[in-house]
């Protein structure tokens, strides 16, 4: 895995999902540097990440500003080269970033997306078949097929 990918996880009161979550982020990003920003949650998720996870770099917003305002601000802070943004409840595989590392290799390619094995009333759900495309400098998104 390359060593310029910051991950940045955006929470609002998730500290139940960062207590199962983050450490499989730090197991798999080795080399990533992480960062956890916090939307202002009422829960002790800032004492958690402080006293746990030491190695994380942690945003606290003063005020909730929803989702994109907290991934925006962690990509802003961010020093490496890629960014991955994640989500609180995403618990990553070994070697999960490879695939999409390699397509950085065109100079073409802006971003790629990962897909997401969901667990829903017991069974493993594929997310993530989704496409995009760029118009006008919009990125406009489409339900791409579902069979994989």
């Amino acid at each position: 895995m390359a060593q310029k990918v910051s991950v940045i996880i955006p929470n609002f009161n998730g500290r139940g999902l960062l207590a199962r979550n983050l450490p499989q982020v730090i197991k798999h990003c080795k080399s990533c540097e992480i960062i956890v920003v916090d939307d202002a949650s009422c829960d002790d998720s800032v004492v958690f990440i402080r006293k746990n996870f030491k190695g994380v770099k942690l945003v606290r917003l003063n005020k909730n500003q929803g989702f994109a305002f907290a991934a925006n601000t962690g990509a802003k802070i961010a020093s490496c080269n890629y960014l991955l943004f994640l989500n609180s409840d995403v618990a990553p595989r070994p070697n999960f970033l490879n695939p999409a590392l390699k397509h950085f290799k065109n100079e073409n390619v802006f971003a790629v997306a990962l897909a997401d094995l969901s667990h829903e009333n017991g069974k493993i759900v594929t997310r993530g078949r989704g496409g995009a495309f760029f118009s006008k400098g919009f990125l406009n998104h489409f339900a791409a097929a579902t069979d994989r």
